[in-house]
């Protein structure tokens, strides 16, 4: 069963959520005493991809993992965040749970914040715990970070947290992907290297910039894709020196 509402949503809600905190904390049902590390474990980390980054208005899906659960994760309480709402706004969170799991979900009404409690009697058969939507609502940066509180294994006890806060940078640009994700600065410079948006400097966003030169958004962008910097981009030769530059 799962609750999900934006921040004072009733009476209802706060019942639950006083319920599930007597869960998480040891009071009620399944036992979590802060502290006390599952039989194997070496600690739990919380996991993130690395970065993201987004065209204006794009929407992005991050999983959250638990790395390191030895006898499964049966329950958990953590708290996601992100530093800029003006930029970036957390627009839904998905918990991977059986749908038998005790779940409260509650998103802050202006999208900076999600809180998570959920506990379960079968342990979750995944490290990812949980699915993040961000919206990009305007050019810039942010960052994502999320903070753990506990989790708890099948036996009911807690495991001991090696890493319980995480991180990851998620950048804002107004250029759409021409074929997937946004392009993307590699080394800093303010030049899009990465045409294609998975990453890499490769052969493959020379071909798409040579594909794509004379649209708009490259000739209209000569500080993102100026590459032989004579104040024009989209040419031939700007071809050329991103084919220096990559290889």
């Amino acid at each position: 069963m799962t609750e999900k509402r934006h921040s004072g949503s009733g009476r209802q809600g706060i019942e639950r959520r006083k319920y599930l905190q007597a869960v998480t904390a040891g009071a009620v049902g399944v036992s979590i005493p802060a502290g006390q590390a599952t039989a194997g474990s070496a600690g739990v980390s919380v996991s993130l991809p690395d970065r993201r980054t987004l065209a204006l208005d794009q929407t992005t899906s991050i999983g959250l993992s638990l790395q390191g659960a030895t006898d499964g994760i049966a329950g958990s309480d953590f708290t996601v965040t992100v530093d800029h709402p003006s930029t970036l706004t957390i627009e839904d969170l998905e918990v991977e749970a059986a749908d038998s799991a005790l779940t409260d979900v509650d998103i802050g009404d202006n999208g900076s914040e999600a809180t998570v409690q959920f506990v379960q009697t079968e342990p979750l058969g995944t490290d990812t715990v949980a699915t993040v939507t961000v919206r990009a609502t305007a050019v810039g940066s942010g960052t994502l970070s999320v903070s753990v509180a506990a989790v708890s294994g099948s036996d009911g006890q807690s495991y001991e947290l090696a890493t319980a806060t995480e991180a990851m940078a998620i950048e804002v640009n107004q250029i759409p992907g021409f074929a997937g994700d946004p392009p993307t600065d590699l080394d800093g410079d303010s030049l899009y290297e990465d045409v294609d948006g998975d990453g890499e400097g490769t052969i493959f966003d020379v071909l798409r910039y040579f594909e794509n030169r004379n649209r708009s958004v490259i000739e209209s962008n000569p500080v993102r894709f100026d590459f032989d910097s004579d104040g024009t981009s989209g040419t031939l030769s700007d071809v050329l020196e991103l084919f220096r530059q990559i290889m």
